[in-house]
């Protein structure tokens, strides 16, 4: 498998069929571009007080930035690898002010699956950045413990083993090794039924900034030889369905190559000649 082939082939598919952020992202990952393209459009994307809307194409309706979207955001930002950037600091502080007492996220006309899921992945951002309290993370951890039972990750919840496998594996909680035992077990589970693709899976990896979980008996780089097999012939991964959708596609591409990246395959060496349509 030529990897710097399929590095250009995934990006010139972005570049055909997304939108100028995706590409920005693209080029980060598969050339090791610049991330000041990227950091500058999530930053027009942000509101004043750091939140992050849940529908990007509308960067300036500041009623729709919430919690969802500004998780959305950091997730799409820890792909890259840009947690480290200002703009999260003031999404980390939008987020602990928005948590509730008892530790979770979500407020009071949410449900308890969702709010579960939603604090998996507030509190693992939190843990995950240099700006995030201990004592807020503990009472995330704490939140999620209470409401912890082996069937919130049973048959392949892939939701959920991410939320928790994203908090537990970034956070020393008295509950954490239990926890990502079920998440390991339930996560080969899923991969080897076939309920998700390499793609999906790894992104539970990335998300969780590991190369495996416990009680799995694969890791990442088994994963991204999987993904690397799995590319389509036009550069992009097909997950879910066998009938092209560029947006999708365009969005699991990008999870693909941050994959990649992720499991120690290097970006092709960032100069204009070996970009897709260079000269």
């Amino acid at each position: 498998m030529d990897l710097g082939a399929a590095l250009r082939s995934a990006f010139r598919y972005v570049e055909q069929h997304g939108d100028p952020l995706d590409v920005a992202r693209a080029d980060l990952l598969a050339f090791g571009a610049s991330a000041e393209r990227v950091v500058e459009a999530y930053a027009s994307r942000q509101s004043d007080h750091g939140a992050f809307a849940s529908d990007p194409t509308l960067p300036t309706d500041w009623a729709s930035a919430d919690v969802e979207g500004s998780v959305d955001a950091l997730w799409e930002l820890s792909e890259v690898g840009l947690l480290g950037a200002p703009i999260v600091e003031n999404a980390v502080a939008y987020l602990s002010g928005e948590q509730a007492g008892d530790g979770s996220w979500g407020g009071r006309d949410t449900d308890l699956d969702t709010s579960v899921r939603l604090t998996g992945m507030a509190g693992g951002f939190l843990a995950r950045t240099r700006w995030g309290r201990p004592g807020r993370v503990q009472a995330a951890g704490d939140f999620l413990a209470e409401h912890w039972s082996p069937d919130r990750v049973k048959g392949g919840r892939w939701a959920d083993i991410a939320s928790h496998a994203h908090f537990f594996a970034n956070v020393d909680h008295s509950e954490s090794d239990p926890i990502l035992q079920w998440c390991g077990r339930e996560f080969e589970r899923g991969v080897l039924s076939n309920q998700w693709g390499p793609v999906a899976a790894a992104r539970i990896l990335v998300l969780s900034d590991a190369h495996a979980l416990p009680g799995a008996k694969f890791d990442g780089p088994d994963l991204a030889v999987a993904i690397l097999n799995a590319q389509a012939t036009d550069g992009c991964w097909l997950e879910g369905s066998d009938t092209p959708e560029p947006q999708r596609d365009t969005a699991t591409t990008l999870s693909a190559l941050a994959a990649l990246i992720h499991f120690g395959v290097r970006p092709v060496e960032a100069h204009a000649a070996q970009k897709p349509g260079s000269s």
